[in-house]
């Protein structure tokens, strides 16, 4: 094989694993979407460079796993303002998988959102901080940057 042609199958190659990577996120997107009821008018995906600019305020921070009391998430279910969904376990895919929705949409879900992942960081609209909840009481503890 010359050198072009072996450029070329690489080339190639690189296409297709990138075509099965975007099936796969596809396909978990629609998982995501299928089990979280009324989904499409609650929530949205982030576009691609959102999902980028969140991956990087998340490696950034070495910002790992996230335990969290249910109780302190329904004594806060009054919240009107939006966050964004990350999922800290998982699958490849949805590591990189960053939903917008309510805050009191994600609390009166958070049964179906756990079936997804255990390990969930809520991260304000902004992306400047994550939402942490001390008390039934709404914090945000902003990134380094």
């Amino acid at each position: 094989m010359t050198p072009e042609q072996n450029e070329k199958l690489m080339q190639l190659k690189a296409v297709q694993q990138q075509k099965m990577k975007d099936k796969k996120i596809s396909d978990t997107k629609n998982f995501i979407a299928d089990n979280i009821y009324d989904f499409d008018s609650k929530y949205r995906f982030a576009n691609h460079s959102e999902a980028i600019q969140i991956s990087k305020i998340l490696i950034l921070n070495d910002v790992s796993y996230l335990h969290y009391k249910k109780a302190d998430y329904f004594s806060a279910a009054a919240y009107t303002q939006k966050v964004w969904i990350c999922f800290l376990t998982g699958s490849e895919e949805i590591l990189n998988i960053f939903v917008l929705g309510n805050l009191s949409d994600f609390l009166s879900d958070c049964d179906d959102w756990d079936f997804i992942s255990s390990n969930i960081l809520l991260v304000n609209e902004e992306m400047s901080g994550i939402i942490t909840f001390n008390n039934g009481e709404l914090q945000v503890k902003n990134y380094e940057t």
